[in-house]
């Protein structure tokens, strides 16, 4: 999940009802198998004490480009298939060019 990423900052307040998907996000990417893929990915929780912080997750990729989601409204699994998508896509481009 995590070969193409450059860095992940995930920024979320725990007690926003709303960051419970950027706080699961960090729990499934920080697993030894993901850590494995890419040890060199720089991963930066943010946990910020105000209740009003919008939780954020912004991601650079080895190729230059970024991501960035407001994921108050959003589903887990929706970040994770995004960055899936996005991995397949490098992935491919990648391929292409051997």
């Amino acid at each position: 999940m995590l070969k193409f990423v450059k860095s992940i900052k995930v920024t979320f307040s725990p007690y926003n009802q709303a960051s419970n998907s950027a706080k699961v996000f960090i729990n499934r990417i920080m697993t030894s198998k993901n850590i494995a893929t890419n040890p060199d990915c720089k991963i930066t929780p943010v946990i910020s004490d105000d209740v009003a912080t919008v939780p954020n997750i912004q991601l650079a990729f080895r190729n230059g480009n970024n991501m960035s989601f407001n994921t108050a409204r959003m589903e887990v699994d929706e970040i994770v298939e995004t960055l899936a998508k996005q991995n397949r896509k490098l992935q491919q481009d990648e391929d292409d060019r051997t």
